[in-house]
């Protein structure tokens, strides 16, 4: 199936109120910069490096955000999710236990090999896991959408996000992507596929908070970023011809967080933004963003 490129008509306009983005560069410091955003927290260990990325990010978009508890209900949540993440160790574990006469056994792996892990990895790993968290600690009920794991996909989720508020469903979106890429699965299977040439996968997680212009400004709040085109095409194709075009930052490689990552930093400075990926998966997208 061709889907054609489909250029997204706003019919209202749409603007970025808030950003806020989580780069853990020197190894892993999430698991103390999430607990100030945790309601629970005891709820930590249920906790992957994707999920602690993902509240961290939404809660520094949030910050200062006035969000009352009838706002909460009618904001929706549109995440892209990133590979799932998995150490070489449990791999290996479930691998040498799941094995029989040299084929892989459902019975030993379903008897034995699941029981070698941690069970709680079972949370850690699940793509919408970072969804759940970052709703229960920040009571985000509106509409939602989780899809995986590309730069594509984030793109399938803005514009999900712009449809519902066009059509007064909702009244914010948290849009945003998260990708935990330190890890050996997601290492291994960039290597034997990278994204674009030179790309160095990198942890990130960011989020913008997205509204009707309109209703902003009536609140009194001044938009950081309007968003003035968004295109989305999806052309499947056979060979992987295509590369994902690497952000604007360097050759850091931020998946299904590109294009949040981008706006973040777009916000933050005030300035415009224009961004697109075309993807080997067969995504061609891209937006343009104003300065407010």
């Amino acid at each position: 199936m061709d889907a054609g490129p489909r250029h997204h008509q706003a019919r209202a306009a749409l603007a970025v109120t808030a950003a806020g983005a989580c780069v853990p560069r020197d190894g892993d410091d999430t698991m103390s910069a999430v607990v100030p955003f945790l309601r629970v927290p005891k709820t930590r260990k249920f906790m992957g490096k994707q999920d602690r990325m993902a509240v961290i990010a939404a809660g520094r978009a949030l910050a200062g955000v006035d969000l009352p508890a009838e706002a909460r209900i009618r904001t929706g949540f549109y995440l892209a999710v990133g590979f799932i993440p998995f150490e070489r160790p449990e791999i290996e574990t479930l691998a040498e236990h799941s094995a029989e006469a040299g084929a892989f056994s459902m019975a030993r792996f379903s008897g034995e090999a699941i029981h070698r892990v941690n069970p709680l990895l079972t949370f850690r790993c699940l793509p919408n896991m970072p969804m759940f968290h970052v709703s229960a600690n920040f009571g985000v009920m509106g509409g939602y959408l989780v899809t995986y794991p590309g730069a594509g996909q984030l793109y399938v989720a803005l514009q999900e996000a712009a449809c519902a508020l066009e059509a007064g469903e909702i009244d914010r979106a948290l849009v945003g992507g998260v990708a935990d890429q330190d890890n050996f699965l997601v290492e291994f299977g960039l290597r034997r596929s990278p994204p674009c040439d030179g790309a160095r996968p990198v942890d990130a997680a960011a989020f913008v908070l997205l509204e009707r212009e309109a209703d902003a400004r009536a609140r009194g709040v001044t938009p950081g970023l309007r968003l003035t085109a968004l295109d989305v095409a999806y052309n499947p194709r056979e060979e992987a011809t295509h590369e994902e075009t690497p952000n604007a930052g360097g050759h850091d490689y931020f998946g299904p967080a590109s294009l949040p990552m981008a706006l973040t930093e777009a916000f933050r400075e005030r300035r415009s933004l224009r961004h697109r990926v075309t993807t080997r998966d067969g995504f061609d997208a891209a937006s343009t963003w104003e300065a407010a």
